[in-house]
């Protein structure tokens, strides 16, 4: 019995040394909100699209508290982008109507140094 025990635990071992790594540095975590339908999404750059019944300002005002006040906004074919610096990251947030809810579309990637 302790020598089936030692084996499986030597397994376990070599299972879990080897198993793959995920690297934190890569991994960016996209707030939603709570009735978001996703149907898109992506880890690098961070990418998620998804379906609300939320009014357009109740989603402008979730991601302004989490990212702050958008560095800029623009309007463009009926779309409202907002623009936010978020640590080491630019935050891109489209919001469009699609029938009776709207669509949110969230691209973030790194702060490019030049």
């Amino acid at each position: 019995m302790t020598r089936k025990l030692l084996l499986l635990l030597f397994i376990s071992i070599i299972l879990i040394s080897t198993a793959p790594k995920a690297n934190a540095a890569e991994k960016y975590v996209i707030a939603i909100i709570d009735d978001a339908r996703i149907f898109a999404q992506f880890e690098i750059p961070a990418v998620v699209s998804y379906f609300t019944t939320k009014t357009e300002l109740e989603v402008i005002s979730f991601y302004s508290n989490i990212y702050g006040k958008p560095t800029s906004n623009e309007l463009k074919k009926e779309r409202l982008t907002l623009y936010f610096n978020n640590n080491q990251h630019n935050v891109r947030i489209i919001i469009s109507q699609q029938d009776k809810v709207r669509q949110v579309d969230i691209l973030v990637t790194a702060i490019v140094n030049d």
